[in-house]
């Protein structure tokens, strides 16, 4: 039986259930197949799902046929009773296409199950009994329907396979609670989010090189529409600067941004989840922020340049401050909907998450500043 396993896949601690994935593994039985893809889908951990996916190849690899009579130490192994030898095999003709959709209902009762939703887990393993009978039969599905009705697999199949008698159970577990989607995609990992924050700074890097080599004349009519601006030595020497040193500029630049998202999306994160009660993390909120702030830049850079070439810098200058304000709404827009979207949470709380996280950001700022001025005030007094 394979309860004990999906006892130790609920556990909280890891290395609990690094401990029953390596178990299921040894076991070498195709029936454990679901249950380790369902571990490499939603375990939060991305070493453990690395580990699930692994598991599911070893099973693959080094499947045992299953014998028709047990041993006793077999038994011992698969922590099967022998009253439980006696299931019947799969006599049922069912359609590929019904096996497919009972095993997704079953996995889907095994993720509700894990969650701590038995009455969701009743109706979708119930559902997936009645379309593929022969189920009955599969030891993984036996653990489930125990852990799950947490009465005898006999005892518990005629009501799981009953309409009427499934949803009377459900209604006596409390009925279906409303549930919130996690839909944290399988590729919002940190070895992505650092992939992605390097091709942001690159990206940014060549972004700002290429307007400060086509576009320094936008530059040039910007400081003279500001005379404090431009009769200072500072601007004399930006507008003198050589290749090599618009690319350190411009490498800076991209530092300077990378690490201004970064900061951005945590501000954003703290105040998502601890003031809004946010389901999404960090991870993929990188996932959705950087390349939409990478399309921006891009998009700005791109339309410097293109209107440096083509038309005067007074025009120029002109559409640009158009494009950079309705662009600065689209993306004020599409960030509040990421944001929406990540911690799943209405638009108004995509805003508020956005603002809230502005100001935390603006106080820890000021408070850090204060901090070191005042540090660094008594110690030169001491001094």
């Amino acid at each position: 039986m394979l309860k004990p396993y999906i006892r130790q896949l609920k556990s909280q601690d890891p290395a609990e259930r690094r401990q029953a994935i390596k178990g299921l593994a040894r076991l070498r039985n195709e029936a454990v197949i679901p249950l380790l893809e369902t571990v490499a889908q939603s375990d939060p951990d991305p070493e453990l799902r690395a580990l699930a996916e692994k598991a599911i190849r070893y099973v693959k690899a080094n499947v045992q046929p299953e014998p028709k009579a047990r041993s006793a130490s077999s038994e011992s192994l698969l922590n099967i009773p022998p009253s439980e030898e006696g299931l019947p095999k799969p006599r049922h003709r069912v359609s590929t296409r019904d096996r497919d959709a009972a095993r997704k209902y079953v996995n889907a009762a095994f993720s509700y199950y894990q969650a701590g939703d038995r009455a969701r887990a009743v109706e979708w393993l119930g559902k997936g009994l009645s379309l593929n009978p022969n189920l009955q039969s599969d030891s993984f599905v036996a653990g489930i329907v125990q852990g799950v009705m947490q009465m005898d697999v006999d005892e518990a199949l005629p009501i799981l396979t009953h309409p009427a008698r499934r949803k009377e159970y459900v209604a006596r577990l409390g009925g279906k609670q409303p549930t919130r989607a996690t839909h944290v995609p399988e590729n919002a990992t940190w070895d992505n989010v650092l992939i992605d924050f390097g091709l942001y700074g690159l990206v940014t890097l060549i972004g700002q090189f290429a307007v400060l080599y086509f576009a320094i004349d936008i530059y040039r009519e910007l400081w003279r529409r500001s005379p404090e601006l431009y009769n200072t030595a500072g601007a004399e020497t930006f507008f003198n600067l050589n290749v090599r040193e618009m690319f350190f500029v411009s490498l800076l630049g991209g530092v300077y941004a990378t690490i201004g998202v970064a900061v951005q999306g945590a501000f954003i994160h703290l105040a998502a989840t601890f003031l809004l009660g946010g389901k999404g993390t960090l991870a993929y909120l990188y996932r959705k922020l950087v390349p939409l702030q990478m399309v921006f830049m891009l998009v700005v850079a791109a339309a410097m340049v293109f209107l440096s070439l083509l038309i005067d810098p007074v025009t120029a200058m002109t559409l640009l401050n158009l494009v950079n304000f309705v662009s600065g709404f689209v993306l004020l827009y599409l960030l509040v909907r990421v944001v929406a979207e990540v911690y799943d949470f209405g638009v108004a709380s995509g805003c508020g998450a956005i603002f809230l996280g502005g100001v935390i950001f603006i106080a820890v700022f000021f408070c850090g500043i204060y901090g070191l001025v005042m540090l660094l005030a008594g110690l030169l007094g001491g001094a």
